[in-house]
């Protein structure tokens, strides 16, 4: 058993009727890993009732998952005796986790129109990770070199610039049309095999994509008439690299489509729904042979009163 305590805390203070500062902080304790504390800093210049910028700082630790603190998968023979070293835990440390954030919150046109940006930059040191480590030993006498065992560590950091933007037109909670889209430049310094017999250790896919550098999508949602309402969302996302046990992806366009009935019985709200799921041709995701094609269902729902 391990035990984890977590206390949060919030200040909040207002300088005028137009900057508000927010000064947060997160404490843990756990048996495992000791006793950590990460503050959290922003402030929001409201510098006109339709308008206002923000700033924000935060810095956090994430300790390892209890799969990646205990993974230990080991191959063994009807007898329950070891043979072949799959995968281990290196008991790896928390990760570091930094990020900074400008943006902006705008209304136009009596609130109906919402613009919201940002630019951000977030950095992870000491990230965990899967490795080849040639230098952890087989069982005997499986050599290493032949059948080399794969090992959770802290290894590299990456990085995450970039910026995205929301533009949404709304005349009614259901009748809004929102364009999004966000451009990402990353940085991966990892290491992928590592104390290989000869050579230096490679790393891990080099000057390649490891998340979409651009991806745009557009909402809509049209009330008609008698209950019934429609919405569809289109997307569109950029190649990349999945870490881990992905593959590179390429880029895929998708178009969901929803149309739906609402009536009430008695004091209950009834919905029906039909939904196609990915309307277009199937594309690739995280693995080369994992497709997703066209899928299309009915949900019906029911709300008590």
């Amino acid at each position: 058993d391990v035990l984890c305590e977590r206390a949060f805390a919030l200040l909040s203070y207002g300088y005028g009727d137009h900057v508000i500062f927010n000064l947060g902080a997160h404490a843990e304790n756990s048996d495992e890993f000791g006793a950590l504390v990460w503050p959290r800093f922003n402030v929001i210049w409201l510098f006109n009732p339709q308008h206002s910028i923000r700033a924000s700082y935060a810095w956090a630790k994430r300790n390892p998952s209890l799969i990646e603190a205990h993974f230990n998968s080991i191959n063994k023979l009807d007898d329950g005796r070891p043979y072949l070293i799959d995968i281990i835990s290196g008991d790896p440390g928390p990760e570091t986790l930094t990020s900074i954030e400008l943006g902006y919150v705008g209304y136009w046109l009596d609130r109906k129109l919402l613009f919201d940006a940002k630019l951000f930059r977030e950095k992870t040191d000491n990230y965990i990770h899967f490795v080849t480590d040639f230098a952890i030993p087989q069982i005997d006498p499986i050599p290493s070199t032949l059948f080399p065992v794969t090992a959770v560590i802290n290894d590299g950091n990456r990085t995450v610039t970039g910026g995205e933007f929301q533009l949404k037109y709304e005349t009614a909670p259901r009748d809004f049309i929102s364009l999004q889209a966000s451009i990402l430049e990353t940085d991966n310094i990892a290491r992928r095999d590592i104390n290989l017999p000869t050579g230096p250790d490679l790393p891990f896919f080099p000057n390649e994509l490891v998340a979409p550098q651009f991806t745009v999508s557009m909402l809509l949602s049209k009330a008609l008439s008698n209950g019934f309402e429609f919405s569809a969302a289109g997307y569109r996302v950029d190649n990349m690299v999945w870490l881990g046990d992905g593959d590179r992806i390429k880029g895929y366009g998708r178009v969901d489509l929803r149309l739906a009935k609402r009536w009430r019985t008695g004091n209950s709200h009834m919905m029906l729904e039909g939904i196609v799921q990915n309307a277009g041709s199937r594309y690739t995701t995280f693995r080369d042979e994992n497709f997703f094609g066209t899928r299309a269902y009915l949900r019906f729902s029911v709300e008590l009163l």
